[in-house]
């Protein structure tokens, strides 16, 4: 009742503070939870961990829109990620529902260039994305873990490429970070080894071990992911006639090499993973020395020294070669 009193106040008389608004729509939130939580354990009704995040969650939904409350956001960001993570399993595929509430307060918030709130709910939202896509994707599934993980790395850092400005410090442009980070991580594993399974379609429409409902809901999804690439694809090219090569090939690396894995074997797809890392990083070198970004010759030199470092453990080559 105090958090309601407060949060009143601030909507009628302090809605142009940011202090204020945050600060009250961060309280109210905590509160509904401690009311749920009390109300349950007073009277002995029994819940799981899922329930009482889904309740929760499904109830903090206004608080996000009503005064334009990022702190709102973040705990719901967080939240509907504990919750996917908890309940593991078919039911889990109503993630994207949760994240699509979410999802006009992002795009508004995210576009203010360099502003707090504006890296806080990127940053937050690209990590927990990341954690919840493993906990509602079948992972057994390559062409949805491995295809699907690619495609949403290069939407990410197409969206990223157009919103932010290229002169942007790392901190401003979570999107491209987190996707150069995931793209860098990927290329590392696929560099080992490739999955040499089926594609199963009928299970990556239907779903393996989810039920068919929850199978087609993940299929929707990763069409959208794919279509989205594609639109940013074409429209980025329209705009600005070029389009980045490190993120927009890569689901092309990615798909090219499970195909060719399945007819032909691994070691072709493992020696492109490699190239495609060692000449993007020699890329990011030439970009940086031309720009005098230190930065960007740094995460060249990074992709090729990390290179360097694992094919070294893994050959049996001479250590002179």
């Amino acid at each position: 009742m105090v958090a309601q009193l407060i949060y009143s106040y601030v909507f009628f008389r302090k809605s142009h503070s940011l202090a204020w608004v945050e600060s009250s729509s961060g309280f109210l939130m905590l509160m509904i939870a401690a009311s749920i939580a009390l109300i349950s354990q007073t009277y002995h009704i029994e819940g799981t961990t899922e329930g009482f995040l889904f309740v929760w969650m499904l109830l903090s939904v206004p608080l996000m829109y009503l005064m334009n409350s990022t702190l709102a956001a973040l705990f719901y960001l967080v939240g509907i990620c504990a919750w996917a993570v908890n309940i593991w399993g078919s039911e889990s595929v109503y993630y994207w529902f949760f994240l699509s509430f979410s999802v006009p307060h992002i795009i508004y918030n995210t576009r203010t260039v360099g502003s707090p709130r504006g890296n806080l709910l990127g940053w937050t939202f690209v990590i927990t994305l990341a954690i919840s896509w493993f906990a509602v994707i079948e992972v057994d599934l390559p062409l949805f873990s491995l295809v699907g993980s690619a495609f949403s790395l290069s939407v990410l850092y197409l969206v990223g490429d157009r919103w932010y400005p290229s002169d942007n410090t790392i901190v401003s442009r979570p999107f491209q970070a987190f996707a150069v980070v995931g793209i860098f991580i990927f290329c590392m594993i696929l560099g080992y080894d490739w999955p040499n399974e089926s594609a199963q379609v009928e299970a990556w429409v239907n779903g393996l071990r989810y039920a068919p409902w929850a199978g087609k809901m993940n299929f929707l999804i990763w069409v959208s992911i794919a279509t989205s690439w594609v639109f940013l694809m074409i429209s980025g090219y329209r705009k600005e006639g070029r389009i980045p090569p490190f993120a927009s090939l890569f689901p092309l690396l990615v798909f090219g090499g499970f195909w060719i894995t399945r007819r032909y074997g691994s070691l072709v797809p493992i020696i492109l993973a490699n190239l495609y890392l060692f000449v993007f990083g020699l890329h990011y070198i030439r970009r940086g020395i031309n720009r005098q970004a230190m930065t960007l010759v740094n995460l060249g030199m990074f992709f090729i020294a990390a290179l360097i470092v694992a094919r070294f453990f893994d050959t049996d080559w001479c250590f002179v070669v």
